[in-house]
């Protein structure tokens, strides 16, 4: 800028998707330190190919594994990214890693969270 001033770049950071869960709403089989989350393995259909019987079965390659806490947020998974199929999981993991996880940036914007 010409009056010495600079421009500001306004880039928008996303909440973090990472909820804290009170103890109290925590179940007793959860191990300490540890948080329960949904692992989504996630796959695409890529084409057809026969099995070992001749019958022909989808070619699916792997897109990735994402992570969050909600149901509701698997279903904005499932609406957001609709040609993806999907295994669900309930997992437990150590809370530092739930929050690594789930607060990824790419993990972010497969739920509708973007920069």
């Amino acid at each position: 800028m010409k009056d010495g001033t600079t421009a500001v770049t306004e880039k928008k950071t996303p909440a973090p998707m990472y909820k804290e869960i009170p103890p109290e709403e925590r179940g007793e089989h959860i191990a300490k330190g540890h948080v329960e989350v949904i692992q989504l393995i996630v796959y695409e259909v890529v084409g057809m190919k026969e099995n070992e019987y001749g019958e022909k079965i989808p070619d699916k390659e792997g897109r990735g594994s994402f992570f969050c806490q909600d149901p509701e947020d698997v279903n904005v998974f499932m609406k957001l990214n609709p040609k993806l199929e999907t295994e669900q999981f309930t997992v437990q993991l150590l809370k530092s890693t739930a929050m690594k996880y789930i607060n990824n940036p790419e993990n972010m914007k497969r739920f509708g969270r973007t920069q």
